[in-house]
């Protein structure tokens, strides 16, 4: 009985808490999106904030993700410089201080949808705090929206690419993207610190 209560208690900690991100986080938020994730088709790639959102999504939606916290855990070098190449892109395209460009190259990637985390870019809009990220992706994000007008981003989201809304909810939009696959949106590179060897 003690450690069924432990893991019980823990559970409703992590399902309630409010993590690192800077923002509320409960899973049981991200259920009506999962849900409507499921319906997609078996082959979607989604990219999502690849901590809390992006794992609570590939849980509960059931389908696969770009990029997420819970498998990044690098084995070898290969494996590392490849997170670390989503890791940018997908938070390049969530902040999209290039516009299209940005989701673009997400979209080259294969990425189908985008799940917007709506509290999140408020938040950011309201009061320029950046979403809390593992190092060094943090300090990064950080530094590329601090000069930023962050409004553009939220807009980016919720008035343009609003007629590419296949769901939304008080906290999410899940964005269609695969019209930014086609080659006729200029080619541009995420600028991270990663060096290739």
């Amino acid at each position: 009985a003690g450690w069924a209560g432990l893991v019980i208690v823990g559970m409703t900690r992590f399902f309630s808490a409010e993590h690192d991100t800077g923002y509320p986080v409960d899973a049981a938020g991200v259920m009506p999106a999962a849900a409507h994730v499921r319906t997609l088709p078996p082959d979607s790639l989604i990219a999502a904030f690849p901590k809390e959102d992006a794992d609570n999504l590939s849980t509960f939606g059931e389908r696969s993700l770009f990029i997420q916290r819970e498998v990044s855990h690098p084995l070898y070098r290969g494996f590392l410089m490849e997170v670390r190449r989503r890791t940018y892109i997908c938070l390049a395209a969530l902040f999209p201080i290039g516009g299209d460009n940005d989701v673009a190259i997400l979209a080259r990637e294969g990425v189908d949808y985008v799940l917007i985390n709506r509290e999140m870019l408020l938040t950011l809009a309201r009061d320029r705090m950046t979403p809390g990220y593992d190092e060094p992706y943090g300090s990064w994000l950080a530094r590329r929206l601090s000069s930023a007008d962050v409004r553009n981003i939220l807009d980016h989201w919720t008035v343009r690419m609003r007629p590419f809304v296949v769901y939304e909810d008080d906290r999410y939009l899940l964005v269609s993207i695969a019209h930014l696959q086609r080659p006729a949106v200029a080619a541009q590179t995420v600028s991270s610190p990663i060096r290739r060897q």
